[in-house]
C-alpha cells in the first residue's frame, strides 16, 4: 500500500494482534504506524494453538497455506490420570471447512501475518516505545522514544494498545486490570522426544498431584513440554532444566519416554485478567492488553487475533467516512462480552485440569470418563475451543430485534462457510467474498426458483449497490446450476457446491453480513425493505 497521507493510526507492540490489525489497516487502505519496543522478536513461543475460527480468518484471508507449512493437525486428547487407564476424548466437526485446530510457534504465526505485511508495503517500526499518551481535541497525541534516544510527539485520530499484560495504552486510560495470577509457577520446553509418536493428538498425564503435558509441534518428534512447580509462588525462582523434565515424564507417564534435547526452556506465571473497558474515546485495547486467559483451551492468542479482526473494519469504515461513529463503538460492547466469557470458562477448565486436591483429582476420575463418552458434551467443548460458536449479541449492531425469518441463523452468529462455483467457473467459498471493506447481501435462491424471484433478485442487487456503492455487495447464490443459467443470463452468480447447509435454501432468503463474517440482518427476500432500514442506521448514503 502506498502512504496515503500522515498515519491515523497508531498500533502498539507487534505481537499477532498487533500485526493482524496492521494487516487489516494495510488491506482496506487506512495509513498508520505499527511501533515495537523491542528490536529482536522473541524466540520463546508460548501461544501455540491456532482454533479452527481464526483458520476460517486466515484462509478467507488467503494466509492459510502459509501458516499451516509449519503446523501439526491436533484431533483429540489423550489423558491419563493416576493409572486409571487412558481417556480419549476426540473433538466433534464443527460447522467449519476445518476439522481440527493447529499447533504453531507463536514465531511462525507472527512471520507469516508480518510477511504478509511487507508484501502490502508496510513494515513495523521496531526499537519504538511509547512514553505517553494524551487525548487532544483532534484525537490522540502520543510521546514515542526511538533506539537512538530521541523523543518526539505525533498526532493520531486512533491508537489501539496491543502492547501485551503491562501496556501503556491502557496505563494511560481510565481503566482496571482486574483478575490475579495463578499460585504455582509453571515450566515451558520446546524438546525432541527421540522415542515417542504420538501426532495429532494432545497428552496428559496426572499422578498424585503431578500434572505433565506433551503438545506435538511441527517436525517429526518434536514437542511442547509443560508442567506445574506445586508451593512455587515467587516470581525469583531456579529456571528449569532438561533433567527436570526427563524426572517428570519417568514419574508420571506410564511408557518410556526419552526426552533428548530443548532448543529452549522457560519458568512463567499465568495470570487471569480482564480490562474494565476495551475503548475509551480513540483509544482501544485488542489482545493481552485487553484480557489475559490461561493456557487451557489455547484461547488467549485467537481472541487477540480477532479482536483485531472485529475492530480493524469498524475503524476503517468510520476513519474513511463509510459509516457512521455508532459502528465504531460497538467495539467494546461486542468483544468485552467475548473477552470475559472466555477468561471464566477457561480459568474453570484450567482448575479443573490441573488443581491437585481430593476434589479436582476425584473429577478428573469420573467425569473426565464420561465427557469422553458423550457426544454433547463433546459439541459444546468444540463450539467453546474452536471459537466458531461466538456470537454478538450485545451492542448496537446486534439489537434488531425485528428479522422474522430464522433460517437456522441467527442475528450476530458467524455466517456459515459454503463452497461456491462462479459463473465463470471459478471455485470460491462464501468467507471469502464477504471478507472486503463492505456489508455483504447474499440472496440464497433455492431449487425450482422462478425466473421471475430471480429477476426480481438482479434488481434489488442493482438498487442495492446504486445506493451505497462503496459499502454494500450484493451476491447472487444458487442451490442448482441449472436455475442460475436459465434465470440470470449474463448476470455474475454463484452455485453451491456441497456440503451446504439445507436450512439456507429451503425459500429464497437472505443474509446481510459484516467484513468479520457476522451476521448483520437475515430473513425471506420478501422482508428486504426491513434490511434496508436497519442498514441506512449505520451507513452513510452514497459516498
Amino acid at each position: 500500500m502506498k502512504e496515503q497521507s500522515q498515519p491515523r493510526v497508531l498500533i502498539v507492540g507487534a505481537g499477532p494482534s498487533g500485526l493482524m490489525m496492521a494487516h487489516e489497516l494495510a488491506r482496506f487502505g487506512v495509513p498508520f504506524m505499527i511501533i515495537e519496543r523491542d528490536l529482536k522478536k522473541s524466540s520463546y513461543s508460548r501461544a501455540i494453538g491456532v482454533q479452527i475460527r481464526t483458520l476460517e480468518i486466515f484462509h478467507a484471508l488467503s494466509l492459510y497455506s502459509h501458516l499451516a507449512e509449519l503446523a501439526e493437525n491436533i484431533g483429540s486428547i489423550e489423558i491419563f490420570t493416576d493409572g486409571r487407564g487412558r481417556i480419549t476424548i476426540d473433538l466433534p466437526k464443527t460447522t467449519s471447512f476445518f476439522a481440527a485446530f493447529l499447533t504453531v510457534d507463536q514465531t511462525h504465526t507472527e512471520a507469516v501475518l508480518e510477511n504478509a505485511l511487507i508484501g502490502r508495503g508496510q513494515s513495523v517500526m521496531r526499537g519504538v516505545e511509547l512514553l505517553s499518551l494524551k487525548e487532544v481535541e483532534e484525537g490522540v497525541k502520543a510521546e514515542l522514544l526511538d533506539q537512538q534516544g530521541k523523543i518526539t510527539s505525533q498526532q493520531f485520530s486512533c491508537v489501539v494498545g496491543a502492547d501485551g499484560a503491562h501496556s501503556t495504552v491502557r496505563k494511560s486510560m481510565s481503566n482496571q486490570f482486574s483478575g490475579g495470577s495463578y499460585d504455582d509457577a509453571f515450566i515451558l520446553a520446546d524438546a525432541f522426544c527421540a522415542n515417542f509418536s504420538g501426532r495429532h493428538a494432545i497428552h496428559t498425564f496426572f499422578k498424585d498431584t503431578q500434572f505433565f503435558a506433551m503438545i506435538p509441534m511441527h517436525g517429526e518428534h518434536h514437542y511442547r513440554l509443560i508442567s506445574i512447580r506445586r508451593g512455587e509462588t515467587t516470581k525469583a525462582g531456579p529456571m528449569p532444566v532438561i533433567d527436570e523434565f526427563r524426572a517428570l515424564a519417568k514419574k508420571v507417564v506410564p511408557f518410556p519416554v526419552e526426552i533428548k534435547t530443548c532448543s529452549w526452556i522457560s519458568r512463567f506465571f499465568v495470570q487471569c485478567r480482564s480490562a474494565t473497558h476495551y475503548q475509551e474515546d480513540g483509544i482501544f485495547l485488542i489482545g493481552d492488553a485487553a484480557h489475559i486467559h490461561s493456557p487451557a483451551g489455547a484461547q488467549g492468542m485467537n481472541t487477540g487475533l480477532q479482536d483485531a479482526f472485529n475492530l480493524a473494519w469498524k475503524l476503517a469504515m468510520t476513519l474513511k467516512g463509510l459509516a457512521k461513529p455508532e459502528v465504531l463503538k460497538s467495539y467494546h460492547d461486542e468483544r468485552k462480552p467475548v473477552g470475559d466469557f472466555l477468561v471464566d470458562r477457561t480459568d474453570r477448565l484450567f482448575k479443573f485440569m490441573v488443581k491437585s486436591s481430593i476434589w479436582a483429582r476425584f473429577l478428573r476420575w469420573f467425569v473426565l470418563p464420561r465427557i469422553a463418552q458423550s457426544e454433547k458434551a463433546k459439541r459444546k467443548i468444540a463450539r467453546l475451543i474452536s471459537q466458531t460458536g461466538i456470537r454478538y449479541d450485545s451492542g448496537i449492531l446486534c439489537n434488531d430485534g425485528e428479522h422474522l425469518t430464522n433460517m437456522g441463523l441467527e442475528l450476530g452468529v458467524r455466517a456459515p462457510n459454503l463452497s461456491l462455483m462462479s459463473s465463470v467457473l471459478k471455485k470460491t467459498d462464501l468467507h471469502t467474498l464477504i471478507t472486503d471493506l463492505h456489508f455483504s447481501w447474499v440472496f440464497f435462491l433455492p431449487e425450482n426458483v422462478g425466473k421471475k424471484q430471480v429477476l426480481d433478485a438482479v434488481h434489488l442487487r442493482e438498487r442495492f449497490e446504486k445506493r451505497w456503492p462503496k459499502t454494500c455487495k450484493v451476491f447472487l447464490v444458487f442451490a442448482r446450476d441449472f436455475e442460475a443459467e436459465k434465470a440470470v443470463m449474463e448476470a455474475d452468480y454463484y452455485v453451491s457446491i456441497n456440503p451446504s447447509p439445507s436450512f439456507i435454501f429451503e425459500e429464497a432468503s437472505y443474509i446481510i453480513t459484516r467484513p468479520d463474517h457476522h451476521v448483520f440482518c437475515l430473513g425471506l427476500l420478501s422482508e428486504i425493505d426491513h434490511a434496508e432500514k436497519s442498514l441506512q442506521r449505520f451507513l452513510m448514503e452514497s459516498v
